[in-house]
């Protein structure tokens, strides 16, 4: 089966090389189950090296490079309506680029920590449910994406339960999540980051697809 990995960067030079080291470690377990490894990578309105460099670090694969220049600031991490337009016309370009032929893909952001192991994990959900998101925490162990993830309405929280209705193991369905989603490749093909509020469009999008959003607590990524 083709498998998708698709991520946004922007000024990414300094942790490329992580991002690479990852995907030649999930690449090699892949391959193992007969999978293929394809990339799908978007770069936008960086002032260093990143574009070049992502072409020549992806070159062993087989990839999509797409350019996608908005000429917005360089935000942090706000609630603005113009952020969430220009990430969401980014992020978009990942989807909008995957091939007819993937059987999954997976959404992660550039500059995440993860093992192959969970990447794994969450192709194996998709068995089950048609997309399944990560936690994604701080190196301080805190929860990070409270605004991207979502469940009846309700915010996660920084610490522990994190939501009052997240079962401790297994899947429970929620209404949106960020920073690493995995979707059969017929609801990447489908849904779309929301121009508004982007990750959390993408909740509502696959919802208005005939499809459904799930998390697994067990499974970790990390912010730096």
């Amino acid at each position: 089966m083709n498998i998708v990995i698709g991520s946004i960067f922007r000024n990414s030079v300094g942790y490329l090389p992580r991002y690479f080291g990852q995907m030649d470690r999930l690449r090699v377990m892949l391959k193992r189950l007969d999978h293929e490894l394809h990339l799908v990578l978007v770069e936008g309105d960086s002032i260093d090296d990143t574009y070049r460099a992502l072409k020549h670090m992806s070159s062993t694969y087989p990839t999509t490079l797409v350019k996608r220049d908005h000429g917005g600031p360089m935000w942090g991490s706000v609630d603005q309506p113009e952020r969430w337009a220009a990430l969401a016309w980014c992020c978009n370009a990942v989807l909008e680029n995957v091939m007819l032929d993937a059987g999954a893909v997976i959404y992660v952001e550039s500059d995440l920590i993860w093992d192959p192991e969970t990447m794994l994990k969450v192709l194996s959900h998709l068995r089950e449910v048609p997309a399944v998101a990560t936690m994604c925490f701080t190196r301080e162990g805190a929860f990070y994406d409270i605004w991207g993830h979502m469940k009846d309405g309700q915010n996660f929280g920084p610490f522990p339960p994190y939501h009052h209705g997240l079962k401790q193991y297994g899947l429970t369905e929620i209404d949106s999540a960020g920073s690493c989603i995995g979707m059969r490749g017929e609801v990447a093909r489908r849904a779309r980051f929301g121009l508004s509020d982007c990750v959390r469009g993408l909740g509502r999008s696959i919802r208005e697809n005939g499809y459904s959003l799930w998390i697994d607590p067990q499974l970790k990524v990390v912010h730096p």
